[in-house]
């Protein structure tokens, strides 16, 4: 029992710090972030379109 006691907190230990690890490596992607509506594009490619025009009065 003591050894299984001990596997789950070296378990949690270990968890906890490879999460910090990861967690560094976020925040410094975020900081060279440029946000959301400034490094935002729009891309369209329209490769069969026909426009009619108005249909107000062509029945």
């Amino acid at each position: 029992m003591k050894v299984m006691k001990w596997s789950a907190i070296a378990l949690a230990v270990s968890a906890g710090s490879t999460q910090f690890a990861v967690a560094d490596a976020f925040v410094s992607d975020q900081a060279e972030a440029k946000g959301f509506i400034e490094d935002s594009s729009l891309d369209l490619l329209l490769r069969n379109y026909f426009h009619w025009g108005p249909l107000r009065n062509h029945r």
